[in-house]
């Protein structure tokens, strides 16, 4: 009888995370945010340093400790209004700010373009660029990668080209022209080429790639060669190397998948949102991930008179399922993908504990552990996570009166 009572409480001990092994206990909190607009919200992790965006001003906190490192404010009234999706290898993101007054001019819309080294939070230099997105405007405006920032800017006739600047020093390296009666709606870079998704009247939108030493041209492809894409849909580059761009047409039966691009432009595979996996949950970006050649997304599907969730891994050169995880009536809050592993902040259903953390091996799908929150993850928030090479797991949300990164640790 005293076994089977301690062998129940050790079960809900270990379910609860309060066994060793078996636990994930907060370690840090960033303070509240408020007063928290739609425009600036973006986030980077970096070395020992992660990084707070906000329309306002950048902050960087220590990772180990939470202690803030450093906080860059933008000058003025300005308010920052895209940000580079990533940075770079050494650690230099980029945003663009401005004001509403003057937009597509030097003095205000999303008109200057910054250079932000992570470690310190020190500008390294500042530029014009001339766009003609508001504040509210498309949030790949910018990007970084390769040693190049580039943006997409507004010419004084009209026209459009794509500008890089020295990631470090923000000399100009090159302008890149578009195709004719084109001009580029978002753009990209990795460490090997910049992408960018142009609009092109009479031919729907396109896919071109540049090169990322000297801008020039590559290829260029409709986006979607099975019909066109109107400059209507919506649009996002969710990874440039491998290229996978997410496509939705407004119309029922238009585009509505991520499709795969090879590295001269040829399609790969294509990931509808609908299939036989369910639906998946394009509209949360914390909910798709892009790695080792995979796209991990969270699907929900029916079952029985509700629905059930589960993760799913595509192969991207075939656009096939290649393993999935079935969660029962648990829900995933958010993917992170790193050094060969996917990590999974999952709402037990009912909500009668607090969440539980898995791990599973990108390529095969292998679970390889399990853990439990001891105290509430806030997911209603939940934008993104990071796992930080000391183990750390970072939350990161985004709005007012919540705390912009939680630190948790295994134990």
């Amino acid at each position: 009888m005293v076994s089977a009572v301690a062998a129940f409480v050790c079960f809900n001990l270990s379910r609860e995370g309060y066994l060793p092994g078996d636990g994930m206990s907060r370690v840090w909190e960033a303070p509240r945010d408020r007063d928290v607009p739609a425009h600036g919200n973006a986030s980077w992790l970096h070395g020992d340093v992660v990084v707070r965006a906000r329309f306002d001003a950048l902050t960087g906190f220590d990772v180990s400790t939470g202690r803030e490192r450093w906080e860059y404010t933008v000058p003025d009234v300005a308010e920052i209004c895209a940000t580079s999706a990533t940075a770079d290898h050494d650690g230099i993101a980029v945003i663009a700010f401005g004001s509403e007054s003057g937009a597509g001019t030097a003095a205000g819309g999303c008109a200057t373009v910054a250079a932000i080294d992570l470690d310190t939070g020190e500008e390294l230099w500042r530029a014009s660029a001339p766009s003609a997105s508001s504040l509210g405007g498309n949030h790949d405006v910018v990007a970084v990668g390769g040693g190049v920032a580039v943006v997409h800017e507004t010419r004084s006739d009209g026209g459009t080209v794509i500008r890089a600047f020295d990631a470090t020093a923000g000399t100009p390296r090159w302008i890149a022209q578009v195709p004719p009666a084109c001009g580029p709606q978002q753009v990209g870079a990795s460490e090997r080429r910049v992408v960018a998704v142009l609009e092109c009247e009479g031919s729907g939108l396109r896919l071109a790639a540049f090169g990322i030493t000297d801008g020039a041209p590559q290829w260029s492809v409709p986006l979607d060669a099975r019909r066109p894409l109107a400059p209507d849909a919506r649009v996002s580059l969710r990874s440039v190397d491998p290229l996978v761009v997410q496509a939705e047409a407004p119309q029922e039966r238009g585009t509505h998948a991520f499709l795969a691009f090879a590295s001269d432009g040829k399609p790969r595979g294509r990931i509808d949102f609908t299939g036989e996996y369910g639906e998946i949950q394009k509209d949360d970006a914390a909910k798709a991930v892009v790695a080792d050649d995979r796209l991990i997304a969270v699907a929900e599907y029916p079952y029985e008179s509700y629905t059930r969730e589960q993760i799913v891994a595509f192969d991207l050169a075939t656009g096939q399922p290649v393993w999935r995880h079935g969660l029962e009536l648990d829900e995933a809050a958010a993917l992170h993908e790193g050094a060969g592993r996917i990590t999974a902040v999952v709402e037990p259903a009912g909500k009668r504990r607090d969440e539980d953390l898995y791990v599973f091996d990108t390529r095969t799908g292998e679970k390889r552990d399990v853990r439990s929150f001891r105290e509430d993850v806030d997911r209603s928030w939940l934008q993104a996570l990071y796992v930080h090479e000391n183990g750390l797991v970072i939350a990161v949300r985004w709005g007012s009166t919540t705390n912009p990164f939680t630190a948790y640790r295994t134990w």
